[in-house]
């Protein structure tokens, strides 16, 4: 395995990267910015390909290059090969580039197909030394135009074209196969694809369903359809396209940040008009929804209406626009309904049983992926049950289908269906790290919170008031437990309803109303679907001895979409500087420590959310980082944290130490002084 480097100085430009590169199958290894390379020599010194920015501040890629063949780090030695991103490229640049052993330079925006031609190409023929690095046939592999048949299409390197037919034509049929891959992204949400003024551009981050479509007969026994065309033919006319605007304020930085949709990261902004600074701008997004009912519901993900101050819907077979009114949402789950009023009974889908599929039964996902509307693709069920431990608002509530059946940015919100053409879940994301790996979210789930989406316009959830977990082995031997089934509580929060009821840490629950559990995610999921104000009957197991207690429900609140949101604790309110920043955080708790995987000695305070019009954002902090100190002063609670930004100024300066722990950097932790400007008014 030969190891890929990437230094840049934007973190989200680096997350971006290691997307497209990782499917080349080697490792890729990513720096933010050149002190830090600097600093791991040894890095520097295994990697069989270095992507190195020109354009970033303080010292520039070149400069950088030439001062470690000063400092002589590759003396003696073969180098890499490396591969230079600039936003212009002279001839002066190409010929000090040259001179400094740069195999090519690649203007920006950069092309996917070409970046994965040139670093599959570095990877195959890594050069033997330094200074005169070549590729290939021995010439040197300069900045070329992209080249292309088409849309989506890479046409392959005169380079390559003299090494052989056999290896181009198997490097060009990765990158075409890979090029496809990325555009689908990386788990993120499959956002749908953002623009501003019509330009394509990025997302962010899930119910919904009719109280009619609950009240009628339950769906026949399915039979399968001779052609999935059946199927298709049924569901797509009561499928829809959804565009959303979103009012945005103007930013003061002159710089456009980049926010994740490989479009315009690869081809750049699409042109639009430069809004005046002082003015909003306003950004549209695409998604997908399905009819419920032949009056107008629809159901869709929350992503895809959230924030919208304007809703548009497109109906199939009509070239109209029609304005649609958001009835409600429910965050934790990403699911939203929708109304559009129209004058004409509409086709509408049947909500089938989620619970009923089976792992490898056939289904259908609708879309409109990639502003291709009504694109059908066809998979299995991969697995049920699965949590997305970092992707949710609260994941304690996650049951997500995974299937094979391709989900891409704009399908949010589509249907999935069985071979009936009834729903099934609600897509809603995509995985990064492999091919044909998304994700629904059960229909099950929306038929739990109908009623109250209709009604209340939110969803309002049972809540105990306790930390949960898994009962591990080592525990159940060293407590002489009967067996591992139940859900350990690790933490009850006073005042509310579990410790009035009497529970205690260290309690085993092991069966709610009397229904046995099997573990910590079937408690949560079971007291979520009462209502609060309701009572529920809870069995312990304490001591080798079952008690039932008795709780009255209390309401949950609405998690932030953090690690450790699986405890039910909410985050005192927030202070007017904590605000600003844009940044939330919560205590550390040895069960944050552990799914962070930092040393239960580890002081500081977990960041919960970053707002994305935050400076916080742009420098790369986000939800799951620690920070452990605030303008050198050490912090050991969210106390201690307010306490030291509430000494600062409009316009002062906060200087953080940050940790990104192994779960946000996928290997060991890495610390880093992060300074913010305290926005003024």
């Amino acid at each position: 395995m030969k190891t890929i480097l990437v230094i840049d100085d934007d973190p989200a430009v680096l997350q971006a990267y290691g997307r497209l590169l990782g499917r080349l199958g080697h490792p890729v290894q990513m720096m933010t910015g050149c002190d830090e390379a600097r600093r791991d020599p040894g890095a520097l010194r295994g990697a069989a390909v270095i992507l190195l920015d020109e354009n970033m501040p303080g010292t520039a890629g070149l400069d950088f290059l030439e001062a470690l063949r000063r400092e002589g780090v590759w003396s003696g030695e073969a180098g890499p090969a490396v591969l230079l991103i600039s936003g212009s490229a002279c001839a002066d640049l190409e010929r000090r580039a040259a001179g400094l052993g740069v195999v090519g330079v690649i203007q920006k925006p950069v092309d996917p197909g070409r970046l994965l031609d040139s670093v599959s190409e570095a990877l195959w023929w890594r050069p033997v030394a330094a200074p005169s690095l070549t590729i290939g046939s021995g010439r040197p592999y300069t900045d070329l135009p992209s080249q292309r048949n088409g849309s989506g299409g890479i046409k392959e390197q005169e380079s390559m074209k003299k090494n052989g037919q056999l290896v181009t034509l198997a490097l060009i049929a990765s990158a075409s196969i890979i090029f496809g891959m990325v555009l689908a992204g990386g788990l993120n949400l499959t956002l749908p694809g953002r623009a501003a003024d019509g330009a394509a551009r990025e997302e962010r981050p899930l119910h919904a369903a009719a109280r009619a479509q609950m009240a009628a007969p339950q769906t026949p026994p399915m039979t399968v359809p001779a052609s999935f065309a059946d199927i298709a033919e049924k569901v797509n006319p009561a499928v829809v396209s959804i565009t959303s605007t979103e009012k945005v304020e103007a930013r003061q930085q002159g710089k456009r940040p980049f926010h994740g949709d490989p479009f315009e990261f690869f081809f750049g902004p699409g042109p639009r008009r430069a809004p005046r600074e002082e003015e909003p701008r306003f950004e549209q997004s695409g998604g997908s929804g399905f009819l419920i009912s032949d009056d107008g519901y629809i159901m869709t993900n929350y992503h895809v209406v959230e924030d919208a101050t304007k809703i548009k819907v497109n109906l199939s077979g009509d070239r109209r626009d029609y304005l649609a009114d958001v009835v409600g949402t429910d965050p934790n789950t990403d699911l939203a309904l929708i109304k559009i009023n129209v004058d004409k009974k509409l086709p509408y889908l049947g909500l089938g049983d989620s619970d009923a599929i089976r792992v490898g039964d056939w289904v259908m996902a609708v879309g409109n992926p990639l502003q291709f509307e009504h694109t059908v693709t066809v998979g299995v069920v991969s697995a049920k049950g699965r949590v997305l431990r970092n992707l949710s608002n609260d994941y304690s509530l996650d049951n997500f289908i995974q299937t094979d059946a391709a989900i891409n940015f704009g399908n949010s919100g589509g249907p999935l269906v069985n071979m009936g053409g009834d729903v099934v879940g609600v897509n809603t994301a995509i995985s990064s790290v492999g091919q044909g790996i998304g994700f629904a979210v059960p229909i099950s789930t929306a038929k739990q919170i109908m009623d109250q989406l209709k009604t209340k316009g939110k969803v309002s959830r049972g809540y105990l008031g306790i930390t949960l977990g898994q009962v591990p082995p080592d525990l159940q031997e060293a407590w002489n437990l009967p067996s591992d089934k139940g859900a350990l509580v690790q933490e009850v929060l006073p005042g509310l309803p579990a410790a009035v009821a009497g529970m205690q840490k260290g309690d085993i629950i092991v069966a709610v109303d009397g229904k046995r559990i099997d573990g910590n995610d079937e408690v949560v999921r079971m007291i979520s679907a009462k209502d609060p104000g309701a009572t529920v009957k809870i069995t312990v197991l304490r001591n080798a001895k079952e008690v039932t207690l008795t709780a009255k429900l209390a309401d949950r609140p609405l998690r932030g979409g953090t690690p450790g949101a699986r405890g039910e604790k909410s985050a005192p309110d927030e202070e007017p500087n904590e605000k600003k920043l844009g940044v939330s955080v919560d205590d550390l708790t040895p069960q944050v420590l552990q799914e962070i995987d930092l040393p239960k000695e580890t002081n500081g305070v977990v960041v919960t959310n970053v707002s994305r019009l935050s400076e916080a954002f742009e420098k790369g902090i986000g939800a799951g980082d620690v920070i452990t100190e605030v303008n050198r002063a050490p912090i050991a609670s969210v106390a201690d944290y307010r306490r030291e930004i509430r000494k600062v100024k409009e316009g002062g300066l906060v200087v953080f130490y940050v940790i990104n722990p192994p779960s946000r950097t996928g290997a060991d932790p890495i610390s880093a002084y992060v300074t913010l400007r305290l926005p003024s008014k």
